[in-house]
């Protein structure tokens, strides 16, 4: 289940500003947890590793090394439509929960091998302006831009150093 709820309010014809929250989560892919296409090489399954005995391990498929990740985003704007012109603003928050990220480690073929960031916060500015430049018989002109600014900060993050 991925809840989601905003409000909208039109205070013009032209303008409207809104305000919504959701939160979803992501399962990790089957090869954040086992390539498999690299098995021939001694591909790594990222499960949890038990003892069998007689210095032999095995797999604990149940619990997997690498989570699902959680996303709680909060975003309000601002949007203006006229015959001519077309201006918005966007400011977005993004908590992320064990986002999927690269581990800092590599497998023996030199590819990253992802985990979990215990928590990252990502967060900015959209901001988009257009202008219809001519309209005739010889055809129509938009001209658009926009630009995002943002921060991404990992706030808490444990990895291992290979020593």
């Amino acid at each position: 289940m991925n809840p989601r709820v905003g409000v909208n309010w039109n205070f013009s014809p032209e303008q409207n500003v809104y305000l919504s929250a959701a939160y979803t989560q992501r399962e990790p892919r089957m090869t954040n947890l086992y390539n498999a296409s690299n098995a021939w090489g001694g591909s790594t399954p990222q499960f949890k590793r038990v003892p069998l005995g007689n210095d032999v391990y095995g797999y604990d498929f149940n619990s997997p090394l690498v989570k699902p990740e959680k996303m709680l985003n909060i975003e309000t704007g601002w949007d203006y439509r006229s015959e001519i012109y077309n201006l918005s603003g966007n400011f977005y928050v993004m908590d992320l929960r064990d986002e999927l990220v690269k581990s800092g480690q590599i497998d023996q073929f030199g590819a990253p091998i992802d985990g979990n960031a215990e928590q990252t916060l990502h967060y900015g500015i959209e901001l988009e302006a257009g202008m219809k430049a001519f309209d005739n018989s010889y055809g129509r002109l938009d001209l658009y831009a926009n630009g995002t600014f943002s921060r991404n900060k990992i706030i808490t993050y444990n990895y291992a150093l290979n020593d």
